[in-house]
C-alpha cells in the first residue's frame, strides 16, 4: 500500500528520466538543438469537439497562443489587399524541427507578404481540422476580411490507424478513453501512474515493435473517402462564408520512393503501402468534386532525399520547396474576380 501512495511520486520523476533521454537520441537527428530543448516542455490538453490542442507556452523558438495556436512569422511588409491565409493540417504544418519563423505559414507570409495563421496541431487527421474550421468560423464570423483556408492532409490519416474498425479515430483516441474511465476512489486511480509510464516506456523505446495491424483495402479505402468528404463539407463552409478553400495532398518520402532515414519515425511495410494505396484512391476519388480547388503536392520532393527529416516531416529546404509549389499551384486558380496574390 506505501508503494502504491507514493508511487506518483518515483513514476513522476522516472517519466522525467525517459523523456530527457527520449529527446537526447531525438536531438542527435534535427539540426535545431533548440526546438528540441523547447519542444521537450509542450504540453497537449483537452479541448471540446477537436478533441486535444496545445497548451499556452512561451519559448526561444516556439511560441503558442492561449487557444493552442502557433504563433507566425508575419511579413514586415504585409500586402493589406490580400485575403487571410489559413493554415490547417497535421505537425508538417505546425512545424516540426523549426523554430516559429521557419514554419511553412511563416514561411508562406514572408515569400508573399500576406498575413496567415497557423491552426495546425500535432497528430490532426482530416476530420480533427474540418471540426476546428468550425470552431474558427464560429469564433471568427465578425470578421469582414476575406480568407483563403488551406487544408493540409494525407499521410498522417494511415499512419494513426492502427487496426481496421471503420471508425474515425485521432491521434490520442485510446489515451483519452483509458483516461476517461477512471472515477475517483477506485483502485485505478492508485496503479494509473505505473500504466502512464509502463506506456511512455513502451512508446519511446520499443516503438519499432509496436503492434499494427495492417489496413486491408476496406479500411485504406474508408481513410481515402473521409478526407475526401472532409474537404468536401469544407468546401461547403468556407464557400458559404465568401472565402476560398483549397484541399492540399501533402507529399511523403515513399511516394517519391525516397531512402529517408527513420530518424525516430517507425513505419512498417504494411503502412507504407497503404499510405500508397489511399494516395491513389484520394485522386480518383476527389474528381467527383471538380469545384474543389485541389492541389497534389505529393510527389514535389522528388530525387530530393534532403527535403525530408524523417519520412512524415519535412526540413526547412522542404518546407521552402512545398511554400513555392503552393504558391505557384494557388495561382494557377486566380479568377479575374478575386485578389488572390496582389
Amino acid at each position: 500500500m506505501g508503494f502504491l501512495l507514493f508511487s506518483p511520486i518515483f513514476i513522476y520523476q522516472g517519466s522525467k528520466v525517459i523523456k530527457e533521454l527520449t529527446f537526447e537520441i531525438i536531438e542527435k537527428n534535427y539540426k535545431n538543438k533548440q526546438f528540441i530543448t523547447d519542444f521537450s516542455k509542450t504540453k497537449y490538453i483537452y479541448s471540446d469537439f477537436i478533441t486535444y490542442k496545445n497548451e499556452e507556452y512561451k519559448s526561444e523558438s516556439i511560441n503558442i497562443d492561449k487557444f493552442g495556436n502557433r504563433l507566425t512569422i508575419q511579413s514586415k511588409n504585409l500586402n493589406n489587399k490580400s485575403p487571410y491565409y489559413i493554415f490547417f493540417g497535421p505537425s508538417i504544418i505546425w512545424g516540426d524541427g523549426e523554430s516559429d519563423s521557419k514554419t511553412i505559414p511563416s514561411i508562406f507570409s514572408q515569400k508573399n507578404k500576406v498575413y496567415t495563421e497557423n491552426k495546425a496541431v500535432n497528430g490532426y487527421v482530416s476530420r480533427q481540422s474540418l471540426a476546428k474550421l468550425n470552431n474558427y468560423y464560429i469564433y471568427n464570423s465578425f470578421l469582414s476580411k476575406k480568407r483563403v483556408i488551406i487544408f493540409n492532409d494525407g499521410a498522417i490519416d494511415f499512419y494513426t490507424s492502427k487496426d481496421n474498425d471503420k471508425v474515425l479515430k485521432t491521434a490520442h483516441t485510446e489515451r483519452i478513453k483509458e483516461d476517461l474511465k477512471t472515477e475517483y476512489l477506485e483502485f485505478n486511480l492508485l496503479i494509473k501512474p505505473i500504466s502512464y509510464f509502463l506506456r511512455k516506456f513502451k512508446n519511446k523505446f520499443y516503438s519499432k515493435k509496436e503492434e499494427t495491424e495492417k489496413l486491408t483495402n476496406e479500411k485504406i479505402e474508408f481513410i481515402a473517402n473521409t478526407i475526401v468528404e472532409a474537404w468536401k463539407i469544407a468546401n461547403s463552409i468556407v464557400e458559404s462564408n465568401g472565402d476560398s478553400f483549397f484541399a492540399v495532398l501533402t507529399p511523403f518520402s515513399y511516394e517519391d520512393s525516397l531512402n529517408v532515414p527513420l530518424n525516430g519515425v517507425y513505419i512498417t511495410k504494411e503502412q507504407k503501402e497503404a499510405i500508397k494505396k489511399g494516395y491513389e484512391l484520394i485522386r480518383k476519388k476527389i474528381k467527383r468534386y471538380p469545384n474543389i480547388k485541389f492541389i497534389d503536392l505529393s510527389k514535389i520532393f522528388k530525387n530530393n532525399e534532403k527535403a525530408y527529416l524523417d519520412p512524415m516531416h519535412y526540413s526547412y529546404e522542404g518546407k521552402i520547396i512545398f511554400v513555392e509549389k503552393l504558391t505557384n499551384e494557388i495561382k494557377k486558380f486566380k479568377d479575374i474576380n478575386e485578389k488572390v496574390f496582389d
